[in-house]
């Protein structure tokens, strides 16, 4: 006999198992009278900030370490890659990558595998062999006196700064400059090299295995430069300041696209780059080569030559939260941050070439992911890696597609007759998007880092441009990098370089005009604490 509250229990359990069968949902019964358990299709998961750990590197050796992920019915293997082919299969959460080659980069990465197959989300991180296992792998000593500190850096029979000129770093008008190379993730990347920019007497340094490094110079501006073969080159332009650490913060590197395309420049061709979400939207860059282009590789010492067919790769650098920092290169103080991408060529890589050069325009476009009006324009900027200076492009354009390839550029829907395409790019747009897509329309006649972007003031609304509204960005409140507050002196500076020109706009507040604050001394006498006056 059943007394008090279980009989209504045991009721509850037998309709519900009974509903449950009854619409299909629940588990099904067996022969034996038992139950089919439940199918498992939870991936497994991994702690919060889970990263894939590089240590331990050697001149042809790396160690991966991950944190172990979780599962309700437990996980069963870890599945390891490097550059998307497989690499190992384990249980244990390390695994010692081997055959490391110097000045290569690996892209690993690892998932969690259950028992049912349900895999999870993956941990990336790029691996390299230590730079030529002489530097050693922590910070160089900080001492009291900076100079020593910078000559531990240059110098000595393990230099982490190497092919430094005796007379380059004249004490004490030197600085050193510090930040942290990552992936988008975060994991540092080892082995970047960086330089600066027009300064081959400042040699080099490699990034630690943490991505951080340390770079002597002269106090004043600089462009540090930080290069790997696998990754779109970085710039900043920096002003080092004297006898003290300038602090870059963290950089983010990123990949080339995996996606590339051989075009033959006579018979022209298409290529879609891999497309992009985040909170933003969604984009794929596309670009149109026509038929009878001719196609010029550039080189450092002014000669060009002449190549038939370009494997043509666009890899966009501004998505996610960490696109701020992955930025090519710093932008001018007027330009807001919006989108850029690299547009590249195998060939050109390869054979060392500084940029290339075609005989005419050759058109890009992309996704209006920013719903910027149809016909408005959106400046353009082509940045010269060699000069460390952004260049006017001339401004893209806000399209709508219509039936056929045909174009609207003032939204009135009828096919616009003043805008000339491109021999064959109708046709081209017409198979890449819908009738109705806006899209973003650009031609160039060189390949560099293109940036299209709006202004900071504007009229009307202002979606095009993006903010760098990131918790780490405001977690500190304002920051104005260009700003110098002198404390002894009490006073306020600024400089800001200016955009194609080797000139900066240097503002000192000593050098404005002198505001004096008079205050008037009230005349009426005032009684005194003993009984007298003040006057």
């Amino acid at each position: 006999m059943f007394f008090g509250a279980p009989p209504v229990r045991v009721f509850l359990a037998v309709g519900v198992f009974a509903f449950l069968q009854s619409c299909g949902c629940g588990p099904k019964p067996t022969p034996d009278g038992g139950v089919e358990p439940t199918p498992d299709t939870m991936a497994p998961t991994w702690p919060d900030g889970a990263m894939l750990a590089v240590s331990a590197t050697t001149a042809s050796t790396a160690t991966l370490t991950w944190p172990a992920a979780t599962d309700g019915f437990g996980v069963a293997k870890y599945l390891l890659t490097k550059d998307g082919a497989p690499l190992a299969e384990s249980t244990d959460t390390t695994f010692t990558v081997t055959g490391l080659a110097a000045d290569t980069f690996l892209a690993a990465s690892v998932v969690a595998v259950d028992e049912a197959g349900n895999v999870s989300a993956p941990l990336d991180a790029e691996v390299s062999p230590a730079p030529e296992l002489t530097l050693p792998l922590d910070a160089p000593p900080i001492t009291g006196d900076f100079c020593a500190t910078v000559q531990a850096l240059t110098s000595g029979a393990t230099p982490m700064q190497t092919s430094v000129s005796a007379s380059a770093l004249p004490c004490p008008d030197i600085g050193i400059v510090r930040a942290r190379v990552t992936t988008a993730s975060g994991a540092g990347v080892p082995g970047l090299r960086v330089t600066a920019l027009g300064h081959p007497e400042l040699g080099e340094t490699r990034t630690r295995a943490n991505g951080e490094f340390d770079f002597a110079a002269p106090a004043g501006p600089l462009v540090l430069e930080v290069r790997a073969p696998a990754f779109l080159p970085l710039q900043r332009n920096v002003e080092v300041e004297r006898l003290d650490f300038t602090h870059l913060g963290r950089l983010v590197v990123t990949r080339l696209d995996s996606k590339s395309t051989a075009v033959s420049t006579s018979a022209g061709g298409l290529h879609v780059a891999s497309a992009h979400t985040d909170a933003w939207g969604t984009r794929a860059v596309r670009l149109y080569i026509p038929p009878g282009t001719t196609a010029s590789l550039r080189f450092a010492d002014g000669g060009t030559q002449v190549t038939p067919t370009v494997t043509v790769r666009v890899t966009e650098a501004t998505v996610g939260s960490s696109g701020p920092k992955a930025m090519p290169a710093s932008l001018p103080p007027q330009t807001a941050y919006t989108f850029a991408a690299d547009f590249t060529v195998d060939e050109a890589l390869a054979a060392g070439a500084t940029g290339v050069s075609f005989s005419g325009p050759v058109a890009f476009s992309l996704e209006n992911f920013l719903h910027a009006p149809v016909g408005a324009a959106i400046p353009q900027g082509s940045y010269d890696a060699t000069t460390g200076r952004w260049e006017a492009q001339p401004n893209s354009a806000v399209l709508k597609v219509l039936a056929q390839g045909q174009v609207d550029s003032d939204d009135d829907g009828q096919p616009d007759t003043e805008l000339s395409l491109l021999p064959g790019e109708a046709d081209a747009l017409a198979s890449q998007y819908p009738a109705g897509t806006t899209v973003w329309r650009g031609v160039t006649t060189h390949f560099t880092v293109k940036d299209i972007n709006a202004n900071h003031l504007c009229v009307g609304s202002c979606k095009p441009t993006r903010k760098n509204d990131t918790p780490e960005a405001n977690a500190c409140g304002a920051k104005q990098p260009g700003s110098i507050i002198e404390c002894r002196n009490q006073t306020l500076g600024e400089v800001i370089s200016v955009a194609g020109a080797p000139f900066r706009l240097v503002y000192a507040s000593q050098r404005a005009g002198q505001k004096k604050l008079r205050i008037p001394l009230v005349a009426a006498a005032a009684a005194a604490p003993d009984g007298g006056s003040l006057k």
